[in-house]
């Protein structure tokens, strides 16, 4: 979502807006960061988030992405 489009829709909450807006800052911030680093970040992520008794090929990143501190609901 634009930011002019967050700030500009007439029937949201301030919170969401703020909520919003600080989602889109921080995939803008991501995107800036070189690739190497999102690589490996990626990579740690996972790995963190991994049971000791799965197997690498048979997890969903996502199910990885859900388990980890902030990932998405």
């Amino acid at each position: 979502m634009k930011l002019s489009t967050i700030w500009s829709t007439p029937a949201m909450a301030l919170t969401e807006r703020l909520n919003r807006t600080a989602e889109w800052a921080a995939q803008v911030a991501a995107a800036r960061i070189p690739k190497r680093v999102r690589y490996w970040v990626f990579i740690q992520v996972g790995s963190k988030a991994m049971l000791p008794n799965e197997v690498v090929p048979e997890v969903r990143f996502m199910d990885l992405l859900k388990r980890a501190e902030g990932g998405p609901k």
